[in-house]
């Protein structure tokens, strides 16, 4: 006989499938709130089933997704990952919360691992990278991006326009202004004091000019420096690494780098949890490692470190010593 809290990983599961292929009707929705409500323990199943699809990339329910972060998981693989994530609080690191719909809707958007090159209207380029979500808006009056989240490069074009328009990608914390240039932006890097939302851009070829919402003058931040910015004030710039566009190239370069923060990098690369002990979360990592296949990266880890890879599922994996 089941336990009764497998039988409950088990609903939960099956409901997060017919969810994931857009098979619920009006009387099916109505089942699975009436599920929902029998039990505190059937809420927690189906709000863990819930982090799960969040953290795989896949579409919300109600927007009809196909597959599970872009790879179909089967019945027994989805049950571990979901027997995982219940034991785990809401509110701990997981931390679900739906994704704003401003988000789902981009013109561009790219999953976990998923890299794009777009010819702007103007012939300039965006190089969109894993995880991320991105509106383009050209007019009459302005070139303009908008990034939702995630990571974008930037090359600008001259403007074909007979009366030039300014060039602007905006986040959450500000506008940056193009000065003829080639610049990364990256919403909330690490690295830097606070835990408020911040945006980071580093300048590969000549300079912007950030604006952060509530501040009206503009910080110059040129060729070979980087910046972070919140919504009140820009850090000072510093001197950017020469691996800031490794990611461009499908790679990750670590130089002594602790391996922690590395394994921290190499899952917005992957589907799933990646996870490192605290054990050994400061031994030091250097090479220049390949991103189109992340499972060999960990690999090359076990090889060269005394670590290995505990894997609950290939979605739910975890650094630990040897």
């Amino acid at each position: 006989m089941k336990h009764a809290a497998e039988r409950v990983l088990e609903e939960a599961a099956d409901w997060l499938v017919k969810s994931d292929e857009n098979a619920l009707d009006e009387d099916s929705e109505r089942e699975l709130t009436a599920w929902r409500r029998q039990s505190p323990d059937n809420e927690r199943a189906w709000q863990a089933a819930c982090r799960l699809r969040s953290m795989l990339g896949a579409v919300p329910s109600e927007m009809g997704a196909s597959t599970l972060g872009r790879r179909r998981m089967d019945r027994r693989t989805l049950l571990k990952s979901l027997a995982a994530l219940a034991v785990l609080p809401a509110t701990g690191w997981l931390g679900y919360a739906k994704l704003p719909w401003e988000i789902w809707q981009a013109d561009m958007r790219t999953a976990k691992g998923e890299q794009r090159i777009v010819t702007l209207p103007d012939s300039g380029e965006l190089v969109v990278n894993t995880d991320t979500a991105v509106d383009v808006a050209y007019s009459e009056n302005a070139r303009a991006l908008k990034l939702h989240r995630g990571e974008i490069r930037v090359t600008t074009a001259p403007d074909p326009a007979a009366s030039p328009r300014p060039f602007t990608v905006t986040t959450e914390q500000g506008r940056i202004r193009a000065m003829g240039t080639q610049f990364i932006v990256r919403t909330n890097a690490p690295g830097y004091p606070g835990t408020r939302p911040h945006t980071e851009v580093t300048v590969t070829r000549h300079a912007v000019a950030i604006a952060p919402n509530e501040e009206r003058e503009e910080t110059v931040v040129r060729a070979d420096f980087r910046a972070a910015f919140s919504e009140q004030r820009v850090h000072p710039p510093e001197s950017a690494s020469n691996q800031s566009q490794a990611w461009v190239k499908g790679q990750l370069i670590a130089d002594n780098q602790r391996l922690d923060q590395f394994l921290m990098e190499l899952a917005r690369y992957r589907p799933g949890v990646l996870r490192v002990d605290p054990a050994v979360a400061n031994l030091r990592i250097s090479g220049v490692f390949q991103l189109n296949n992340t499972d060999q990266v960990l690999e090359i880890l076990a090889n060269t470190l005394p670590v290995r890879v505990s894997r609950v599922t290939g979605y739910w994996v975890t650094v630990v010593p040897v």
